[in-house]
């Protein structure tokens, strides 16, 4: 709530690590994100992230897809590798101290080589905002897995 309405915002990350006994890589990555309100009434919001490796990589470093910030439906790491991306939309009434919402997300991680990956994973389902963002229940309906029931803090919407 704390957001201004109608923005944007573009993150640029780079990583890196080298030294004796110790891998040499980078990690550039990227996030777009923002709000959209249509009119009085709809308010969207979206978020695009991305990023990949380059050098020798430790596994801890590799990129996860799967979990609240990427993919919901999936537990973290589902899909990991040394390139990722993920996306999402979210639609909603504007903001109210209950406020519903309607969401989609997808994503792949795997190999460079792999790049844009041929089966990401994905979710849709609808949620519930309370207190203007600062708790959040979804139900989940991801990708050939069971449905999901998430409760979490500071939801997007």
């Amino acid at each position: 709530w704390t957001r201004p309405t109608n923005r944007a915002e573009l993150l640029l990350g780079l990583e890196g690590g080298s030294g004796p006994n110790a891998y040499d890589y980078l990690q550039p990555r990227a996030k777009f994100e923002g709000r959209i309100d249509f009119g009085t009434k709809v308010a969207m919001a979206f978020l695009t992230q991305g990023g990949w490796s380059a050098g020798d990589a430790p596994l801890q470093r590799f990129w996860g897809v799967g979990g609240l910030q990427t993919v919901r439906g999936f537990t973290f790491g589902t899909q990991r590798g040394d390139s990722y991306w993920a996306g999402r939309l979210e639609m909603s009434p504007r903001r109210k101290a209950i406020t519903p919402v309607l969401f989609g997300d997808i994503g792949w991680a795997g190999t460079t080589e792999d790049w844009p990956g041929t089966d990401p994973l994905w979710s849709f389902g609808l949620g519930a905002s309370f207190l203007y963002g600062i708790f959040r229940t979804d139900l989940v309906f991801p990708k050939a897995d069971a449905v999901w029931l998430e409760l979490y803090f500071a939801g997007a919407l």
